[in-house]
């Protein structure tokens, strides 16, 4: 019974650990811009005359160019801070005890099927806490796969995406099968192949929901260009 809040704070450290990190990322990300801004603003004006106006706008283009990288950086450490925020979460669940699990997945059946029928039986709120794991493992891993697909396509360009991509599917599938393996080292739990089914399910259909996403987009972008 003491395992469940030691591992209860744990989880909890590592959240706090992760939103210190991004804070750092971000605190050293926005001293960096203020110093180039600095160093920019500092160059004498004199300087300045003595140039034309092509030099200039390479000034104006490379500083754009900075600040285009700065957000594009701070965004993807949100990004990947969310995602090792997701996982955490995703590992919490999966590694409840079977007291625990059953307790909670038997409450929020039993709401769900109190708010569908009015006086729900036994039978009917063991087919609604069927429905909800299978939804639960279907959609858990969809946002996995999907959240590891969009990183993938925001920091690689490429063949390095075809890379990164093999690597999406190798995490989403190990991950799919972990926490199921796992399980059955915990009180309570179970190995379930057709659990393992189901998250791999949930990881296709996210990474396909993805790929289509991107390129109905890059449709739609060239398309615009085009009529430009």
């Amino acid at each position: 019974s003491s395992a469940i809040p030691t591992r209860q704070r744990n989880t909890e450290n590592y959240i706090i650990i992760a939103a210190i990190d991004f804070q750092v990322h971000f605190i050293v990300l926005v001293l960096f811009y203020l110093v180039k801004d600095i160093m920019v603003v500092s160059v004498p004006w004199d300087v300045y005359n003595r140039r034309n106006i092509e030099t200039k706008r390479i000034l104006v283009m490379n500083t754009s160019k900075v600040f285009h990288y700065f957000v594009r950086f701070l965004f993807g450490t949100v990004v990947l801070s969310v995602l090792a925020i997701f996982v955490l979460f995703l590992m919490k669940v999966s590694f409840q005890p079977g007291t625990v699990s059953g307790a909670e997945t038997n409450m929020i059946s039993t709401f769900m099927a109190e708010r569908i029928l009015d006086t729900p039986t036994a039978d009917q709120i063991a087919v609604v806490n069927r429905l909800l794991r299978y939804v639960a493992h279907l959609g858990l891993f969809f946002i996995l796969s999907f959240m590891l697909t969009y990183v993938c396509f925001f920091m690689f360009r490429g063949f390095l995406r075809f890379l990164g991509m093999g690597g999406v599917v190798f995490i989403a599938c190990f991950l799919s099968y972990y926490t199921e393996y796992k399980k059955q080292f915990i009180d309570g739990r179970h190995f379930d192949m057709a659990d393992v089914r189901l998250n791999i399910i949930g990881c296709l259909a996210g990474i396909a929901c993805m790929l289509f996403s991107y390129v109905i987009n890059s449709f739609l972008y060239k398309k615009n260009r085009h009529y430009e």
